[in-house]
């Protein structure tokens, strides 16, 4: 039987290094980590503001926020960084350092970005549907969406990607709509920053808030 070819594309393996919170008994120490090596793609969607538009429910007019992206290389130190340390980074850490609270420096190295090829099964991919993702995206998915799916626990794909949309079920998030102004952004529990809609920390107190500023 002729072996399936394997499909090849075309990214970056960015290399990092920094300094994390870890956890000693009730205080925090801060330890290093890396050099850490992320293969991203060549282009990536990022976000590019909001839009607000008013819409008819029930004879209603109601307020809607849309987050707008944009297609921009990682080619682009920010972007790289922005990808590895909103996405990729918090898995890592967790799987590597398990007394890790959150990051606090992420950099790349001198020469740690090189374009190469490498087999698309090695790409973490979190702008494909869930329902086509793989485990070790499902994974890093929700660790960057603060959702409670023990994914490792699956050895199933499919049962993970269920129980992953299950916990998204817009049954019981937030309402999408609101006649009531934009209150501030709630508290991340888990690095104390004030967080956006997809539970990433984005003041004055998150190290990546301004990469894309």
């Amino acid at each position: 039987m002729a072996k399936t070819a394997i499909k090849m594309i075309t990214g970056y393996n960015c290399v990092v290094r920094g300094t994390f919170h870890a956890a000693s008994g009730k205080d925090r120490v801060l330890k290093t980590f890396g050099p850490a090596t992320f293969f991203l793609p060549e282009y990536v969607e990022i976000p590019n503001g909001k839009k607000k538009s008013e819409v008819i429910v029930n004879g209603a007019k109601r307020i809607v926020i849309q987050s707008l992206t944009k297609k921009s290389s990682v080619a682009a130190d920010n972007v790289a960084l922005y990808i590895v340390q909103r996405r990729l980074l918090p898995t890592w850490l967790a799987e590597n350092h398990p007394d890790a609270i959150g990051f606090r420096t992420c950099s790349i190295t001198p020469g740690g970005m090189k374009r190469v090829q490498r087999p698309e099964s090695e790409l973490v991919n979190l702008d494909r549907p869930v329902d086509q993702m793989s485990l070790q995206e499902l994974t890093a998915f929700c660790k960057m969406k603060n959702l409670n799916v023990p994914v490792s626990a699956f050895k199933d794909v499919h049962e993970a990607r269920v129980a992953v949309l299950a916990e998204m079920d817009p049954a019981s998030a937030p309402p999408l709509v609101s006649t009531e102004p934009q209150a501030p952004e709630g508290v991340d529990a888990k690095y104390g920053a004030v967080s956006s809609s997809d539970g990433i920390p984005t003041d004055e107190e998150d190290p990546a808030s301004d990469l894309l500023a």
